[in-house]
């Protein structure tokens, strides 16, 4: 009998240091993989330096200001010239030679265009000749406009019908409409050289 309590008791203690390990396994920590950090501010800290770590050779992008654009100027309203200006020869020639400042310009032109087609069709622009005539292989034109309450507008055509080409010179107290009214001539004259 006293054999059989002793086996009783060395169960016992065996079931219960069996109990105690179970016990202590259940409340140890869960393992760390893979080299993680554990939870918390120290874990955000360390997955920042791995972070860090992996951007360190990585040049980030610097974001440039959008400049705006410059707003485009404004093109100047086209010339519009007065039917109603009339210029006599004697002030065409005196206002011709008191201005000294040109604008001038040289255009090809084809075939033999004639003084008369030149007239009629600046004419339909408010351009009107006071004179024009054949000397010499070269046809001369002379037109003067105005816009309405603006200054004259004095030019000088010559076609040289050798070389196939038109020039004009043109003339105005107020430089900067002198260079419009030249370009609106050379546009017209280059349609009318081409039909």
């Amino acid at each position: 009998e006293d054999d059989s309590e002793e086996d009783d008791e060395d169960d016992s203690e065996e079931d219960d240091e069996d109990d105690s390990e179970e016990d202590e396994e259940a409340n140890a920590a869960p393992p760390v993989r893979n080299g993680a950090a554990g939870s918390g501010s120290a874990g955000r800290a360390g997955a920042a330096d791995s972070l860090m770590d992996l951007l360190g050779d990585i040049s980030m992008p610097v974001e440039q200001p959008m400049q705006a654009t410059p707003p485009k100027p404004n093109a100047p309203p086209p010339l519009t010239l007065t039917p109603a200006v009339t210029l006599d020869s004697n002030t065409f020639q005196a206002q011709w030679g008191a201005l000294t400042e040109t604008t001038t310009w040289t255009v090809p032109c084809s075939g033999n265009p004639t003084p008369q087609a030149l007239v009629s069709a600046l004419a339909a622009h408010n351009i009107k000749c006071m004179a024009f005539g054949t000397v010499g292989g070269q046809h001369k034109c002379y037109f003067y406009g105005q816009q309405p309450d603006g200054p004259v507008f004095l030019s000088e055509l010559i076609v040289e019908l050798a070389s196939q080409s038109a020039k004009a010179t043109v003339k105005c107290s107020a430089p900067d409409m002198r260079a419009r009214f030249a370009d609106m001539l050379s546009e017209r004259v280059r349609v009318a050289l081409a039909a």
